[in-house]
């Protein structure tokens, strides 16, 4: 914790508008981990969770990489570009947290400060959220927008079968 500063691992649904955080004192793998475990138990088995993730060290670290290989199909990452992390809808979201929730808050605390922003995304999720739509025709969340609507892909072999002789001779 630097100076009474917090932490907020967060996911944001753009399908529904709702926000999944967790309030921790580092910013950390193993904060990240947590936020994935808890989208596991949150989205039906059936569904692949995309994220769309800054390219910073955390989202590629060793640990999250074995969490995610231990479960595949159910996550697909898409990173966005060097240097734009400001196409990030999260990071809009956290613009509204820092103006409605922190700008005047007086938080005495770690503890303070968990209580208040569990209770701002709590808040936010049942009388704010609601689903995003791409208002600039930015081509990148189009592409992803489009790919999200495809049925998924039958998975690929990691190692194809070598071709016969017949298949060869063809």
């Amino acid at each position: 914790m630097r100076h009474g500063t917090a932490a907020v691992p967060a996911a944001f649904c753009v399908t529904t508008g709702e926000v999944t955080g967790i309030v921790r004192r580092r910013h950390r793998s193993a904060e990240f981990l947590e936020l994935l475990a808890c989208l596991d138990r949150q989205v039906p088995k059936r569904r692949v969770i995309h994220l769309i993730l800054d390219p910073v060290r955390m989202h590629a670290s060793a640990e999250v990489a074995l969490y995610v290989s231990y479960r595949p199909g159910r996550f697909a990452f898409h990173w966005l570009p060097i240097h734009a992390s400001w196409l990030s809808f999260v990071e809009a979201w956290f613009a509204i947290l820092s103006k409605k929730c922190l700008k005047r808050a007086e938080l005495a605390d770690f503890a303070a400060a968990a209580q208040t922003l569990t209770e701002f995304i709590a808040t936010h999720n049942a009388h704010h959220a609601k689903p995003f739509t791409w208002k600039k025709g930015i081509k990148f969340y189009q592409r992803l927008k489009d790919k999200l609507a495809q049925p998924p892909e039958a998975p690929v072999p990691l190692h194809s079968p070598e071709p016969t002789r017949e298949a060869a001779a063809a």
